[in-house]
């Protein structure tokens, strides 16, 4: 008895041991380079203005642009949103009703 209590003594103390915080991790020290971004047409980071609403034009790459595009057509407006929701919840409400005497 008094063998299990110590292996069980010196397990929970393995488990407390393990959550033990260590030293925290030093930030890195590198900088970015000067000309870091500046191959993006005129990309300052560190401005504060206001982004672009076709930020992603910038970067000039048809790919890019293919994907944003087929994205911004497969997504519903908030309109067609709002009616799918609102249809949802009309479905919802006639399964309740089944219930209901």
């Amino acid at each position: 008895m008094k063998r299990a209590r110590l292996i069980c003594a010196l397990a929970l103390s393995l488990l407390a041991s393990a959550c033990a915080l260590g030293p925290s991790p030093a930030p890195p020290g590198a900088e970015p380079e000067d000309g870091y971004g500046a191959a993006v047409k005129g990309l300052d980071l560190n401005s504060n203005a206001p982004v672009e609403e076709a930020w992603w034009k910038a970067f000039d790459d048809p790919r890019l642009d293919a994907l944003i595009d087929e994205g911004l057509r497969a997504n519903p407006g908030l309109a067609e949103a709002g009616a799918s929701l609102k249809s949802a919840n009309a479905l919802v409400a006639a399964q309740k009703g089944a219930y209901l005497p």
